[in-house]
């Protein structure tokens, strides 16, 4: 597949996702968040226009859109033969999920979970970067780092959860 149908069809992706969250807003549900990519929700927070639901809603859309951009990333491996970078694809979908899941829980407990360095936005940064190189065949390099990245943050995240369950516990 070439490079600028593989760019078409992420930014179909993109476009796809965007419409959902527009018409999310549309049923008023989103709490008049304005959508663009990363700075939605600090947006609507911002101008005080964010609701409880509209939060929820953002982290979800969030979720969704980088689960589309890596699977449709994956699809592109997968076309190419690149089985390495393919399963990087995967690990970097199922670590996102679990930097988002380990934040959510410890804050369910009352705990801190804020810790590491692979948060959403640089995730982002590095889907982008990704893209970016695309055209040189230079996809993959972005994907292995944010795989590693992800999971290491996933690490973080539960080591920092079990210290703090040990502090409360001896104290």
């Amino acid at each position: 597949m070439a490079p600028a149908v593989e760019a078409a069809a992420l930014e179909v992706l993109v476009e796809i996702t965007l419409e959902a969250m527009q018409h999310v807003d549309h049923l008023g549900e989103a709490g008049g968040f304005e959508r663009q990519a990363g700075v939605d929700g600090a947006l609507a927070r911002a101008a005080s226009k964010g609701t409880v639901f509209g939060a929820f809603l953002d982290s979800t859309f969030d979720r969704l859109g980088e689960a589309a951009m890596l699977a449709a990333i994956g699809l592109v491996f997968a076309r190419e033969g690149n089985d390495v970078a393919l399963v990087a694809a995967f690990a970097a979908v199922i670590g996102s999920f679990l930097v988002s899941y380990t934040r959510a829980k410890a804050e369910a407990l009352g705990l801190r979970g804020d810790v590491g360095f692979g948060s959403r936005v640089e995730r982002v940064v590095l889907i982008s970067v990704g893209l970016a190189l695309a055209p040189w065949g230079w996809l993959q390099w972005p994907i292995y780092v944010l795989a590693a990245m992800a999971w290491i943050t996933v690490i973080q995240r539960i080591l920092f959860v079990r210290r703090q369950l040990r502090e409360i516990a001896a104290s």
